[in-house]
């Protein structure tokens, strides 16, 4: 699979798949408390699937989105290296286990992406270089704010492959996905490898407004507002959006969802300034005792 930041519709198509031999080792530990090390290093063998015969049904389904993805057969090595600060994270320990209770203050993640060449025929050269912050914020009387910001550069891209490149999820026509990590009405699945810039923030007001209603505050509903953006400098592209949904929280199997309706304004530079409706499904992670979004 080239990206999982695909739409629903995309990320099963042939355009989304490539052949891939690989063999991969990693390590991921506490350095110190709050402060994360992960490295991978993956060597893979990749080949493109245009002479695989199609079924028929595939290309009926997918239509255009089936077509294979061409590309020169290519060996790479990658290394990853991601650094993530939880500042004053909250621990208890029981014996020789640690709990972590996780932070009060925003989080930030520094990850480093390094494409070797010249080591077991891999031809890939790059140096990639994101840092991440993010922050799911306590609740107060007016709600919970939760963010996330991202800022990253291809520093070093000598020898970079399509399937290096840095992938932002396209969007599904009816489905509101995640807002920290995407876009909702950003059209197909956009890829670069120039400098970027991406921002989220979301806001459950958690029945401040609807509480207040008569009538409506029975149905006990919360109004959400957030709104993202992404900027490609080098590219021209400027991509700005707005959300307000209505959601219901219920109970399912024992565990905590919410349904909602939201309805997203969006501006680029490619499409006009337009209005989408989209139904939206969020979980409570009952480990962090919050909600995903």
């Amino acid at each position: 699979m080239i990206t999982l930041n695909q739409s629903l519709e995309a990320i099963f198509s042939r355009s989304n798949f490539v052949r891939s031999t690989n063999v991969g080792v990693g390590h991921s530990f506490e350095v110190w408390n709050g402060v994360y090390l992960t490295t991978d290093l993956t060597y893979a063998d990749k080949r493109s699937i245009e002479n695989l015969k199609l079924e028929r049904w595939s290309s009926e389904l997918f239509g255009e989105l089936n077509t294979p993805t061409t590309f020169e057969r290519y060996i790479s090595l990658i290394m990853d290296v991601e650094v993530l600060f939880q500042f004053q994270q909250k621990y208890i320990t029981r014996g020789r286990k640690k709990i972590v209770l996780g932070t009060n203050y925003p989080v930030l993640r520094v990850l480093y992406r390094k494409g070797i060449p010249k080591i077991g025929l891999s031809e890939v050269n790059f140096d990639q270089i994101e840092i991440n912050a993010y922050h799911k914020m306590p609740p107060t009387k007016l709600g919970t704010t939760n963010w996330n910001a991202k800022a990253g550069s291809f520093i070093n891209s000598k020898n970079l492959r399509l399937l290096e490149y840095r992938f932002f999820r396209g969007s599904d026509i009816y489905v509101f996905s995640d807002p920290l990590n995407n876009l909702q009405l950003l059209g197909p699945t956009l890829s670069t490898l120039n400098p970027y810039l991406f921002g989220s923030i979301i806001h459950h007001f958690d029945g401040v407004i609807m509480d207040k209603i008569p009538l409506l505050n029975k149905l006990q509903l919360e109004t959400i507002v957030g709104g993202a953006a992404l900027l490609v400098p080098d590219q021209s592209f400027e991509h700005i959006e707005a959300f307000v949904g209505i959601g219901k929280k219920f109970r399912l199997l024992g565990e905590q969802f919410q349904l909602a309706i939201y309805a997203v304004s969006a501006n680029n530079d490619i499409d006009k300034f337009n209005v989408r409706y989209k139904v939206g499904l969020n979980f409570f992670d009952a480990l962090s005792g919050r909600w995903i979004y």
